[in-house]
């Protein structure tokens, strides 16, 4: 009995050593399927470029010749103004990014447009007239 507990333990630290990666970084695995995709620290090195659609849009967003601005959000709710004021907030937006399309639901209703989308620019063009606004990524809302 005594050898058997001192080779359990040894099993359990062997087992516990080889589980860590070599540095220890904690790898991020795909809950689809478990696979082992990147370390937390290979993920912050991706280019915004490579991230979906649906993380890249993320952030404040300001027509370059206008005070309009838009902040997407991550739980798919963003917020419009104009200058320093709020004129809407907690709308909900959907991307489709197989089509380019993003569905928004602002006071006005449901609106469908079609959007290109870079890390620095965002443009979308809405309904029949084709009408485009252009916004570039800014760092954080006007005050």
């Amino acid at each position: 009995m005594k050898k058997i507990i001192p080779a359990f333990l040894g099993i359990i630290f062997i087992v516990f050593i080889i589980s860590c990666d070599q540095n220890g970084k904690k790898k991020l695995t795909d809950d689809t399927n478990g696979d082992v995709s990147l370390t937390e620290e290979e993920t912050s090195n991706v280019l915004e470029e490579d991230r979906p659609d649906s993380v890249l849009i993320i952030g404040v967003w300001k027509k370059a010749d206008k005070q309009l601005w838009l902040e997407f959000k991550s739980d798919g709710t963003f917020a419009k103004g104009k200058g320093k004021s709020v004129e809407e907030e907690n709308m909900k937006y959907h991307l489709n990014a197989d089509s380019n399309s993003i569905t928004i639901h602002n006071a006005r209703g449901i609106r469908h447009a079609r959007y290109k989308l870079t890390k620095d620019k965002l443009q979308i063009t809405f309904g029949a007239n084709k009408r485009t606004i252009e916004l570039d990524r800014i760092e954080k809302r006007p005050k």
